[in-house]
């Protein structure tokens, strides 16, 4: 059993946020309002994933034109 701490960002609303425990080579991403179901990332899995949040590239959900889309038109 990991007993490596769950990491929540200070951003987050008391509800509603992702929370991230690293496990060796694997990290593993869940809901705090659904602690059941976990996702299970390689470190390559979150390092590409994590590079394509710092670039915008997942800026979409909240914006009417991503960063990545506004890129492409130019």
């Amino acid at each position: 059993m990991n007993t490596k701490p769950w990491i929540v960002s200070n951003a987050c609303a008391i509800a509603g946020c992702i929370e991230v425990q690293q496990d060796g080579d694997f990290v593993h991403i869940r809901l705090t309002g659904d602690r059941d179901v976990v996702l299970r990332a390689t470190a390559a899995e979150w390092v590409a994933f994590i590079a394509g949040v710092k670039t915008g590239q997942f800026d979409f959900a909240f914006s009417p034109t991503p960063h990545h889309a506004i890129a492409q038109k130019s």
